[in-house]
């Protein structure tokens, strides 16, 4: 049938492309007319997918001029369809549009419509995210986002636009430990998203993620911990993270490397909290300190018995044994990360100030890279 059509319109493009069209005047230029009418149709109506909106309002336009319901009810779509190029689907459209702008006219309106609203892309690149299910990821499953347990306020059924669409929210206020684009980050790399890219055929923008997060969720302010130790910690686990990538290039044998902990050790290194998540047990309920301004929001706590290391734990507790590096991760002295090639991080150095005194200032470090795992391990 397609190729019967395709030879009817050569046809029809040849005869009335030749210099010596037969006939009148008149004549002559209603065959023309015809000619670039079925140009221009199929011109538009080359491409392949789903057209954009100006492309397809401009065929609306053309179709609704040309349509009219005798045409329909005396059948001749076919002849349509060979004469003008215009496919039944796009005749439907046509009519439906012209009694679209003749209805506006009756009621006195001004602005006639250029085309007929469409459904959404369903598939391809242009269509319509689901990202109903990124906005809940962040308020339930992201390890660095938490509830601000030093405010009582909420948002009260306030309006915002968020993960493409208006919402009401009535969230809890919510800290984001770190910058959105490490929220991002956390969201890229977990289970969810990685089911969800291998649907959906192609990744999420990252800007397009990034405005998921609810306004209910700040960064935190500059309260991390301070001290000399924490800070030394997370330059070591920072430059840790930077360097072993190359250390991997060449790949590596030992037990730990080709064992079932390679990928949470592998995601250790990408922040404190990936650290601790890695490292520690999960964190448990404790309900008899939820808080009465919050009472549905249970606080999470690392078990007591995960940090025996601190002298504020009660004698009686004993030590976990299911958590820690040994028993997480692990540590083969054949691993290309226990090396004694060269590896750098910044480490606490007492330096003089005018001369007079001296003060700890952070400086770059060589040393190998069992130094630097050892470091990490003692942190």
């Amino acid at each position: 049938m397609e190729s019967l059509e395709r030879v009817e319109h050569q046809k029809l493009d040849s005869e009335a492309s030749s210099s010596d069209i037969a006939g009148t005047a008149d004549e002559r230029a209603g065959k023309l007319m015809l000619r670039n009418i079925r140009s221009f149709v199929r011109g538009l109506s080359s491409s392949q997918g789903t057209k954009p909106k100006e492309i397809q309002s401009m065929i609306d336009i053309v179709a609704s001029v040309m349509m009219s319901e005798d045409m329909v009810s005396v059948g001749l779509g076919s002849a349509i369809i060979r004469v003008s190029g215009m496919s039944r689907v796009q005749q439907a459209r046509g009519l439906k549009l012209q009694k679209e702008n003749q209805r506006t006219v009756q009621e006195g309106g001004l602005e006639l419509e250029s085309g007929i609203k469409r459904k959404g892309v369903s598939i391809g690149p242009r269509s319509k995210l689901d990202l109903d299910w990124v906005y809940d990821w962040f308020h339930e499953d992201c390890d660095i986002i938490e509830i601000d347990k030093s405010r009582k306020h909420s948002y009260k059924n306030k309006q915002i636009t968020c993960a493409g669409k208006t919402r009401r929210i009535v969230c809890q206020r919510r800290v984001v430990n770190g910058l959105k684009k490490d929220a991002v980050d956390c969201l890229m790399a977990s289970a969810e998203y990685k089911n969800h890219k291998k649907r959906l055929g192609r990744d999420i923008n990252r800007k397009t993620l990034e405005q998921c997060i609810c306004r209910c969720m700040k960064e935190a302010k500059p309260v991390e911990c301070a001290c000399s130790m924490c800070v030394e910690f997370r330059y070591a686990l920072s430059a840790w993270d930077s360097q072993r990538k190359q250390w991997h290039e060449g790949g590596c044998s030992c037990r730990g490397c080709m064992g079932p902990r390679r990928e949470g050790y592998m995601t250790a290194s990408k922040s404190t909290s990936a650290f601790k998540k890695i490292v520690c047990c999960a964190k448990q309920p404790y309900p008899h300190l939820t808080l009465p301004h919050i009472p549905l929001e249970v606080p999470h706590f690392i078990p007591l018995k995960c940090c025996t290391k601190s002298a504020r734990v009660p004698g009686h507790v004993r030590p976990c044994r299911d958590c820690g590096w040994e028993e997480k991760m692990y540590n083969h002295h054949n691993c290309v990360e226990r090396s004694e090639d060269v590896a750098k991080w910044k480490i606490w150095v007492m330096s003089d100030i005018d001369g007079n005194s001296q003060r700890p200032v952070l400086q770059e470090h060589t040393g190998t890279r069992r130094e630097l795992l050892n470091t990490i391990m003692r942190g």
